[in-house]
Order: C-alpha cells, then sequence, then structure tokens
C-alpha cells in the first residue's frame, strides 16, 4: 500500500507537469492570436486614418504607420491588390492569406486584414518566440521535477504510513500472539474498516484455536488411554508366554509381545506429539547430552562392527526434560543404525559453541534423495527404503524435531543429496538462573 500510494503520487506530479505544459503551450498560443489579431485591427486603423485624414499616398501613410506600430519584433506589410507597398522588413515575404484568419506556417504566425478597398494589411509574429517561452518553461519544469518528486514521495510515504499504521498494528498483535494465547485488545481510535477486520479475525482465530485444542485433546486422551489395555494385553502375553513350552505357540506370543511393543512406543510417541511447542513448557533441569548420547549408543542394538564413534565432550549441558531428551537422542541414533551400510560405523559427534550445543549423527553409506528431503520430518512418512525392510511408523525424525522444538531448539538435516545424511540436534547451552 505504501508503495502504490508513493506511485499515485508520482504519477499524480507526472501528470500535472505534462498537463501543465499542454496547457501553458494551449494558453499561450490563443494569447498569442489574440494579440495579433488586435494588433492587426488597430494598425490597420491607424493607415486607414493617414490615409484620409492627412491625403498622403498609400506608400507614405503605410510605411509612416508601420514605423510608428511600435511592432519592433513582428513582420507587417502592406499590400494594394497583389502588389506589395510597403514592408517592415524588405528582404521577407509573408504574403497574402484569407482575410481575418490566423495562419500558421513553420516560421510565422500571421493574419490579413482589410484596410480599404483593395488595400490589405498582413500582421505576422515569428514562431520561435512561443517556442523559446515554451522552451523557458521546459526546462524550469525539468529542473523542477526532481524537487517535485521527492516531495511526492516524502508526501506519499506519509500518507501511507498514516493509512497502514491501524493494519500494521493489526498485524503485529496477531502475530504477537501465539498458539493458545489471547490476541492483545485494538485501540478504540481505529477506524471501522480495520475494526471490522479485527473482529472477524478474532473470530476465526478463536475457532481455530477451538479446533486445535480439541486435536490435541483428543490425541492426548486417545493415547492414554490405549495405555492401560496396551500394558494388560503386554503383561498377560509375558504370563501366556512363561507357561508354554511348545516352540512355535512361544514364537507366536513373542511376535505378539514385539508388536505390542511397538504399538506401546507409538502411543507413548504420540502423547509427546500432542504437546505443543508453546503452551507446554518442559522441565528446567540441566541435562548432560553429551551422557545421554553415550547411554543411547551402548542401549540400541548397533552390531559388533558398527557402533557409533561418538566425540564429545565430558560435559554438554541444557536445560529440559531428560527423558524427552533420551528419546530425541535415541531417534537420531536408531534412524542411524537402521539405514547405515551394514557393518558402517555411524559418527557422532557433541559440540559447544555460541551458547549452543550441537549433535551432529552423520549416516554412512546412505543417501536422501531431493525428493524425500522435503518429506522427512512429515508425521508417519515412510520412504520406499524404510517401508521394504524396517520396522516402525514413520515418527522418529518428526518425534525428535517436535521435542527439539519443545527446548526451543530444532532437528535439521544438514548435508546434501550427495553426501552422508547428516542430522543435527541444536539446543541452547545451560545457564544457571
Amino acid at each position: 500500500m505504501t508503495r502504490a500510494t508513493v506511485l499515485v503520487a508520482l504519477a499524480a506530479a507526472f501528470f500535472l507537469a505534462t498537463a501543465s505544459g499542454l496547457s501553458s503551450r494551449f494558453i499561450f498560443e490563443a494569447q498569442e492570436e489574440r494579440i495579433l489579431r488586435d494588433s492587426a485591427v488597430a494598425l490597420s486603423a491607424a493607415v486607414r486614418r493617414e490615409l484620409v485624414e492627412e491625403h498622403v499616398s498609400l506608400a507614405d501613410s503605410a510605411q509612416d504607420s508601420i514605423f510608428e506600430s511600435g511592432l519592433a519584433d513582428d513582420a507587417i506589410e502592406i499590400y494594394k491588390g497583389d502588389t506589395r507597398v510597403a514592408s517592415s522588413h524588405a528582404a521577407q515575404l509573408i504574403g497574402l492569406s484569407a482575410p481575418n484568419v490566423v495562419v500558421r506556417s513553420p516560421l510565422w504566425l500571421s493574419i490579413t486584414v482589410a484596410i480599404d478597398g483593395d488595400v490589405w494589411l498582413v500582421v505576422a509574429s515569428p514562431r520561435d518566440r512561443g517556442e523559446r517561452a515554451l522552451r523557458i518553461f521546459g526546462w524550469s519544469l525539468l529542473l523542477a521535477t526532481p524537487l517535485a518528486i521527492l516531495v511526492a514521495v516524502l508526501i506519499g510515504r506519509s500518507a501511507a504510513r498514516r493509512v497502514t499504521e491501524p493494519l500494521v498494528a493489526f498485524r503485529d498483535r496477531f502475530i504477537a500472539a501465539g498458539p493458545g494465547q489471547e490476541v492483545g485488545p485494538a485501540p478504540s481510535d481505529d477506524p471501522n474498516e480495520v475494526r471490522e477486520l479485527d473482529t472477524a479475525f478474532r473470530a476465526q482465530w478463536q475457532r481455530v484455536r477451538e479446533s486445535f485444542d480439541r486435536e490435541h485433546e483428543f490425541a492426548a486422551n486417545a493415547a492414554h488411554e490405549l495405555r492401560t489395555p496396551l500394558t494388560r494385553m503386554m503383561l498377560l502375553a509375558e504370563h501366556a508366554a512363561e507357561g508354554i513350552t511348545n516352540k512355535d505357540g512361544r514364537a507366536v506370543l513373542d511376535q505378539q509381545i514385539e508388536e505390542i511393543g511397538r504399538l506401546s512406543r507409538l502411543v507413548d510417541a504420540l502423547l509427546v506429539m500432542a504437546r505443543s511447542t508453546d503452551s507446554h513448557p518442559v522441565g528446567r533441569d540441566a541435562v548432560n547430552l553429551a551422557d545421554l548420547t553415550r547411554e543411547a549408543a551402548r542401549t540400541l542394538p548397533f552390531e559388533a562392527l558398527a557402533v557409533p564413534r561418538i566425540e564429545a565432550p565430558d560435559e554438554a549441558l541444557v536445560r529440559g526434560d531428560e527423558d524427552l531428551l533420551r528419546v530425541a537422542v535415541s531417534n537420531l541414533l536408531d534412524n542411524a543404525r537402521k539405514f547405515g551400510a551394514a557393518g558402517a560405523s555411524p559418527r557422532v559427534e557433541v559440540s559447544t559453541a555460541n551458547g549452543r550445543v550441537s549433535l551432529r549423527v552423520i549416516t554412512p553409506g546412505s543417501r536422501i534423495s531431493a525428493a524425500e528431503r522435503d518429506l522427512l520430518f512429515d508425521r508417519f512418512y515412510r520412504g520406499p527404503e524404510s517401508r521394504a525392510g524396517q520396522p516402525g511408523h514413520g515418527l522418529g525424525l518428526s518425534l525428535a524435531q517436535h521435542i527439539a522444538r519443545l527446548h526451543d531448539g530444532d532437528v535439521s538435516l544438514a548435508s546434501v543429496e550427495t553426501e552422508d545424511p547428516c542430522f543435527v540436534l541444536d539446543l541452547p547451552t545451560w545457564r544457571p538462573v
């Protein structure tokens, strides 16, 4: 809107300048014609008086009238019939034209009027006189244009800011309100249009809040209600497995226990995902991310030749919930375990710099296509390789990212398509309160 207002101001200035130039030219030429016509009529009357009152010859009276006319810049000619009998400029020839009609030629603006009978007076004004005046006006306009543009820009910006200030304040109120928060009150002096817009957006904002609240509540309640029956199913399956000696029956129960475990982990993940990054603050305890990384590497079932190579200091403290951070770190390492090349050790680096703690997990021998890069952190997304031979629900990376954001951090893919995948968990360093 600011740019549009400035553009309108510039266009208005340009239009006014152009209109002023054209109208000035039209007015100047109309004024020249009127002056020329008046001069011709007055001079013809003077020549007529000379002829009647002084009783002198036409040549003498005409020459005296031309001399006394005071029209030094104009060309004057007097004809009897088609013969020129007097002229203010002997070397110039204007010539007769239709009576009382202003004629425009490339050099002259001329008019022919009758003196008496077949005696004619021709008065001509040089066209370059008007052109000189218009050139002076044009140069004046051109030199004044930068100042006019500057004034137009300043006025346009000032007017646009005054007009858009309520809209900017309206935008800032909604930006400042995070999910689940109330929007700040609108000033009472806002224009009616902005107040109506504010009312409409508040109503829509409330509907969106209620929709998100219902979604989070449903996910949390559903996951919570599922935990109890899943736990009982797990206990019953384990108890039944203890009393079975048949290998086939025991294998079936073991598979059932494994599936129940996977389902339980899914429910736990959904409970975490239901926590909003704005309305559910995490703990404020100091957590040693280096120790969590080493513990996760020992706990996960890595092959003997593919144990992660960890480069980490003794301490890399962050603030947050230790259980949640353990889940995030374990998910990143488990992702490297699943998709790394057989027998290749993932590289894990923990470092502290500029008030941040970074955990880098590099998966050797794997590649992520360009088509997959934008989908990796989508919930329940599983790539072709994962669907073909790896168990899971497609929540590992999205859950790790969500937990990081609960701690004012993030998880991202830091490698390009032709490199080994490198996932980075970035968190703020712990500081004593």
